[in-house]
């Protein structure tokens, strides 16, 4: 399978070299990551001040979904982010990372992208809900 980040593509030859590589996802400089074992047919994660939103997609855009955590509600972030101004979205000031609704941890990423890799079941925490989010 392939591993994409903003960083690095690569080859990933057993799962032990997901961990090494998702752990330099950050909200700033290495917003993502997609595991890929096709174009079409993939796991990806982008990183958030509070935590990695997850999505994945098997075979077309019409299979694509987005995972919401079984057990909990969004993830705070530290430190929380402030609101913009309104003179920082009038003329469109980024003050970016962003937070999002459905979040994971990095721990949780690794073992859901490990479970995608090796061919086994996502963990009993993942709902997987359709499209976009």
């Amino acid at each position: 399978m392939q591993l994409e980040t903003d960083l690095i593509q690569m080859d990933i030859l057993e799962s032990a070299g997901l961990a090494t590589a998702l752990s330099t996802l950050d909200p700033v400089t290495n917003t993502r990551a997609i595991l890929s074992k096709s174009g079409n047919d993939y796991v990806q994660a982008g990183a958030y001040a509070n935590g990695f939103a997850i999505e994945k997609r098997s075979g077309n855009q019409a299979s694509h979904v987005h995972a919401r955590h079984l057990s909990r509600g969004p993830l705070e972030p530290d430190p929380p982010i402030k609101e913009r101004s309104w003179w920082q979205k009038l003329f469109g000031i980024d003050t970016g990372p962003y937070v999002h609704d459905y979040t994971f941890t990095l721990d949780e990423v690794i073992e859901i992208f490990t479970a995608y890799f090796d061919g086994k079941d996502f963990p009993s925490y993942v709902t997987w809900h359709e499209g976009y989010h």
